[in-house]
Parts: C-alpha cells; sequence; structure tokens
C-alpha cells in the first residue's frame, strides 16, 4: 500500500453550455475547457461554434505529453545533457475513438525532438527507453491508454 503525499483541490465552474473553468492549484487564472471540432459535433454542437476551447480530453492528452517531456528533460539534465530553452521539444497526438457512444482516448504518441551532440546519442537512447517509468502522469493512466514515444535526435 501506498502513502499519500499529495491531495489535488480543484474547483470547477460550469459556466454556461460546455464551457467549465477549472481552479487549480498555483494557478492566478482558471483553466477554461469547452469543446471543438469533432468532439463538438459528437456532442450535437456545431463543429464551428463561436467560442471554441481545449477540452478535457485535450488537457488529458496535454498532460501525459507534458509530464514525460518533463521527466524525458529532467532525467537527461541530471546526466549533464542539455534539454532546455526549446532543445527539447515534443508532438503529442492523442487519438479519440468511441465505445459504446463515449468518446474513449485510446492511443497517445509522443514524438520527441531533441538538440544535442552526437557523443550523448547512447545515453539519450537510453534514456529514452526509461523514462516512461519515472513520469506520475503516466504511471496513473498507462494501463488505460497505449501511450508511446519515439525520438529524434538532431546534433548540434
Amino acid at each position: 500500500m501506498s502513502n499519500l503525499v499529495y491531495t489535488s483541490n480543484i474547483k470547477i465552474k460550469r459556466k454556461k453550455g460546455s464551457l467549465r473553468h477549472a481552479y487549480l492549484p498555483a494557478e492566478k487564472e482558471p483553466v477554461q475547457f469547452g469543446l471543438h471540432g469533432a468532439i463538438a459535433k459528437h456532442y450535437g454542437v456545431s463543429d464551428t461554434i463561436d467560442d471554441p476551447h481545449a477540452t478535457t480530453i485535450d488537457y488529458l492528452i496535454s498532460a501525459v505529453g507534458g509530464c514525460l517531456t518533463g521527466t524525458f528533460g529532467g532525467a537527461l539534465k541530471v546526466r549533464k545533457i542539455d534539454a532546455d530553452n526549446d532543445k527539447l521539444t515534443s508532438d503529442v497526438i492523442g487519438e479519440v475513438e468511441l465505445e459504446d457512444n463515449v468518446l474513449v482516448i485510446k492511443r497517445i504518441l509522443v514524438k520527441y525532438t531533441l538538440l544535442a551532440e552526437e557523443k550523448d546519442r547512447k545515453t539519450i537512447e537510453r534514456v529514452h527507453k526509461i523514462h516512461k517509468e519515472y513520469c506520475a502522469v503516466y504511471k496513473s493512466v498507462y494501463k488505460a491508454i497505449d501511450i508511446t514515444s519515439e525520438l529524434k535526435i538532431e546534433t548540434i
């Protein structure tokens, strides 16, 4: 059994229609959730809505990508490989399918691009293979979502 180390307290306010505000710890302004595109269309709302916002699905996908990118970058930093100042970027692709008429995130692909020295390639590749196991968000959702990553190293 694990020990509780953190409790996240978040307030959600439903504003109008699909628009919700989430008040997150350490953020001065609320995060807005809404609808757009194919997700709006699925819920019977015009896919050209006047005030589109990222959906909760988008936020979950970005949380996975953001946590993995941070974990990978942090692991590189420990090994004295600089991944700051936009040297490490990621493109995160989430695939959502219909399951019992419910939108479900099935796959997330995180595509890293890292600007690094050739001498660090083997270390970078080794870190890439293991970094997911140290990511809090990955460890929280990987049993429900197929999460993979790819790495492209551009030498400097």
